[in-house]
């Protein structure tokens, strides 16, 4: 017993678990991926932030420079000594600069910060652009090593150009840049077609998924394998003063995303926390959509409710007297649900006198043709003992009385041995006066003694069907439905016999003069537009 109790329990707690766990973990899962994401962008925005000021650094040097040989266009050819001493005085705001030049038209060196050309130096011509540009990396003979030229075009066709040290430029990259992994790179790129002019770690670009495509028109970030083997990423930002040079910075994988799949331990008290609350929401919730007075008042409001009606029929002539309303739930789910599974729980929450309130203004609509034809025509309708102790049902009865003269009201005779408090006598009684006849359903399954029927203002005996399937068998249930016949003639009741299936049955109830048969064999329970495929409105069974 205690197992089963447990095992229903368990059942019922089961859906809201498996709807919370699922949740949280779904919620917990976005959320750390959110997260992750979240971690992984503010690591390659930090790494874009490097990129920038490494190249906001370049961008005021080279725009000093670009000032400075711009102001000395006008010094060009000019290589006298007033002239180099201004530009010897210039390299002392910039140091960066090991040497200043000027070159004609043709190519040819004329001199330097350091001295006129006295021996004709060519070098390479200047191309008839305007703006700042850029050469190298170089090798200068007199520097033995790798130089970086800057240079621009004059009015005349000549040139104007500084140079510097490869080193320094490497130096200042360094200094310049929080980049301190040994598997990365800080370097100064050609943009059109990504050569490195300077580089701090190992210079490496992607080949896939997608390989860099030069030149770069705008700062980007690239992810993916890497020529060396390894996973990494790029940010490429060209500069604003001189866009034939770019950025680029450069960091594995494993060393950017360090540590970004790590979950904090406050992320399991608060996904804990999200599991307790979603639990007790989706137990709430549970317990609101299978409360069954809950689905009772939804399925009243929704007139999910409706009736069939079984033919009640003369039991000589077979000719149709009336009809019993039957109640039936439309589930949205569960579909067709019959009385048994929600008649008790409406009488125990009090919903069952709206719902038979429900039942006579459909019943009134849907037999409304068959009333006009035959204003006697008897409609039974099933109570409970509710029903006798509410001043409002009787008023309701006592109202459609007006619209179904021959309304009927049934109770189970187990319901009427309960009735013993003089309000339900009065209730009985009213009824009665008003011409409302009450029936005993089920009768003889709960021991009804005569005196007892004589004192109630009854009309109507429906013996049980467990009696008319008895007949012509050994059951001891056999002779109780002449005895209830019996019973019923000797008090002036009419009868009724449920459950009538065979020719047989209909035909011994007929000789044992029964009034009224019911079952399927007349007729099985059916919505109001199918009685006139069995019978008239006039009552009268068709061919």
């Amino acid at each position: 017993m205690n197992i089963q109790v447990n095992w229903a329990t368990f059942k019922t707690y089961l859906p809201p678990l498996l709807i919370s766990l699922t949740l949280t973990v779904l919620i917990s899962a976005s959320f750390i991926v959110e997260q992750i994401e979240d971690e992984k962008k503010s690591r390659r925005e930090s790494l874009r932030n490097e990129a920038v000021l490494v190249a906001d650094w370049l961008d005021q040097n080279f725009s000093s420079i670009n000032n400075a040989l711009f102001s000395i266009e006008t010094f060009h050819g000019n290589c006298d000594k007033n002239t180099l001493f201004k530009v010897r005085s210039m390299l002392f705001a910039l140091p960066q600069i090991v040497e200043i030049g000027f070159v004609d038209r043709y190519g040819t060196l004329l001199c330097t910060s350091w001295e006129k050309v006295r021996d004709s130096i060519k070098v390479s011509k200047p191309p008839d652009a305007y703006g700042l540009r850029f050469l190298g990396p170089l090798t200068v003979e007199f520097m033995q090593q790798p130089t970086f030229v800057l240079a621009r075009t004059t009015e005349n066709k000549g040139e104007v150009n500084a140079l510097f040290r490869i080193s320094w430029l490497k130096d200042q990259l360094r200094n310049h840049s929080n980049h301190t992994s040994t598997k990365g790179f800080t370097a100064l790129i050609d943009t059109k077609s990504g050569v490195p002019i300077a580089i701090n770690g190992r210079y490496s670009l992607p080949l896939k998924p997608t390989p860099v495509r030069f030149p770069i028109q705008s700062s980007r970030l690239v992810e993916g394998v890497f020529d060396n083997g390894r996973k990494q990423s790029v940010i490429l930002l060209p500069l604003l003063t001189l866009p034939s040079l770019s950025v680029a910075i450069s960091e594995d994988q494993e060393i950017l995303y360090q540590g970004v799949n790590d979950i904090p331990h406050t992320w399991y008290l608060e996904a804990f926390s999200l599991f307790i609350f979603l639990y007790v929401c989706s137990a709430f919730f549970q317990r609101q959509l299978t409360n069954p007075t809950l689905q009772l008042k939804k399925a009243i409001r929704n007139n999910e409710f409706f009736s069939v009606y079984q033919p009640l029929v003369d039991s000589r002539t077979r000719q149709l007297v009336g009809v019993e309303a039957l109640v039936r739930w439309n589930h949205p789910v569960d579909g067709l649900r019959m009385p048994l599974t929600f008649l008790p729980q409406a009488e125990q929450s009090g919903l069952l006198m709206q719902m038979t309130s429900q039942q006579l203004k459909q019943s009134t609509k849907d037999l409304a043709p068959f009333i006009k034809h035959c204003p006697n025509c008897l409609v039974h309708i099933n109570i409970a003992a509710c029903h006798l102790l509410n001043e409002d049902s009787l008023n309701e009865f006592f109202s459609f009385r007006e619209q179904i003269p021959g309304l009927v009201l049934e109770i189970t005779e187990s319901t009427m041995l309960e009735l013993e408090s003089s309000q339900i006598r009065k209730a009985l009684e009213r009824l009665n006066k008003a011409n409302i006849p009450i029936a005993i359903d089920d009768f003889g399954t709960g021991y009804c003694g005569l005196s007892y029927l004589r004192s109630l203002p009854v009309s109507i005996l429906k013996a049980d069907k467990s009696f008319i399937a008895s007949m012509g068998t050994d059951s001891v249930n056999a002779d109780v439905l002449q005895t209830i016949i019996n019973l019923a003639k000797t008090l002036k009741l009419a009868t009724v016999s449920e459950g009538v299936e065979t020719e047989s049955q209909w035909a011994q109830l007929q000789e044992m003069d029964v009034d009224i048969q019911q079952g399927w064999f007349h007729g099985k329970p059916m919505s109001a537009e199918s009685l006139p495929e069995l019978f008239n409105y006039d009552g009268s069974r068709r061919k």
